[in-house]
């Protein structure tokens, strides 16, 4: 069973593991967007992953469940992202143990590793220990509680870590994707540290993979090539010739500055510029990762940048999700697009 199937590594990670003649339950809301998924031809298990007594119908005969089931949204609530995940993956491991599943696959977040005000490359050993942004605190404190219940259950857990996922088969445009939209535009800035983005296809294979690889209680990050903010933009703006705002001001200005803005958004009812709490988990940190150790166990080598951001862009073409002006000049750039079938 795959829970959250119908999201972005669910629409890539059902196509991987059926591509390996796996059997697979997708659990989705009934209400929820399918458009990655419909053309698969699979029988939904539908449901709400907060929702006990249908994660465990859903769940009998499986042998393995792997949870994707998260709301990704930064600047969230805590009520939209910290209680469901929490909740989700507490129903998860419980209906796992009810029916003797042998193994569980969550997916966690390299937010729940948190980052750094240095350079240096964080590894699967580190935890968050100041999460602010509800969806941070969502990965973090979701993934703990799996830790804990799964040891007291005696159920197989192992945790993927993927850092910030980008490519195909995203049709609702997650938060990630936004930000390469942004960067292609224009209309994003950029501000000392770094970040690490990873193909959704290497997820979606790693968490295929975790079925049988992987000791039970480990954790592995899915990351991909660790680049600043300002490289990571004028690789994308190779493609769109557009450019960026550089933000220099420290983080002690800007803390302050993402409070006026959000109160001033809200007050006229619109989208704020920053929000304090994603500020005070990304201005000015590198959330750069070490993935030394998930390469080792899973054999595995990710994405180099250029593929991977060549793949996203030519997606986002596919789905004509770029402004007009730089969806054509991304377009030239590119060339013949990939079957995205």
């Amino acid at each position: 069973m795959v829970t959250g199937a119908n999201g972005h590594i669910g629409s890539n990670l059902l196509r991987e593991l059926l591509s390996r003649d796996h059997e697979v339950v997708p659990f989705v809301r009934e209400s929820s967007n399918k458009a990655g998924i419909e053309a698969l031809g699979l029988d939904y298990a539908f449901g709400d992953i907060r929702d006990a007594t249908a994660i465990e119908k859903a769940a009998d005969g499986c042998d393995a469940i792997i949870n994707l089931a998260a709301v990704y949204a930064l600047g969230g609530t805590v009520e939209e992202i910290v209680e469901p995940a929490v909740q989700g993956i507490t129903n998860v491991l419980k209906a796992a143990d009810k029916h003797g599943i042998g193994r569980v696959v969550h997916t966690s977040s390299v937010v729940a590793i948190g980052g750094s005000m240095t350079a240096e490359p964080r590894n699967a050993s580190h935890w968050n220990e100041d999460a602010s942004d509800p969806y941070t605190v969502a990965k973090t404190e979701s993934e703990r509680r799996a830790r804990q219940i799964a040891e007291e259950l005696g159920v197989a857990l192992v945790c993927i870590n993927p850092a910030g996922i980008v490519g195909r088969h995203d049709y609702r445009i997650t938060p990630s994707n936004r930000a390469i939209i942004n960067f292609a535009e224009g209309t994003s800035i950029t501000f000392v540290g770094g970040n690490d983005y990873v193909d959704v296809r290497d997820v979606a294979w790693l968490h295929a993979e975790a079925l049988t690889v992987g000791e039970p209680g480990g954790r592995y990050i899915a990351g991909g090539p660790n680049l600043t903010m300002v490289d990571l933009a004028g690789k994308i703006q190779a493609f769109s010739g557009s450019s960026n705002t550089h933000y220099g001001l420290p983080r002690w200005a800007m803390l302050p500055l993402s409070s006026v803005l959000e109160g001033t958004a809200k007050l006229f009812g619109s989208e704020p510029i920053a929000r304090r709490g994603v500020v005070q988990d990304f201005y000015n940190r590198y959330y750069w990762f070490d993935t030394s150790e998930t390469q080792k166990v899973f054999n595995w080598t990710p994405r180099p940048a250029d593929e991977l951001l060549r793949d996203t862009l030519a997606w986002l073409v596919h789905r004509e999700a770029l402004a007009p002006a730089t969806l054509d000049a991304v377009r030239e750039a590119l060339g013949d697009l990939p079957d995205f079938s």
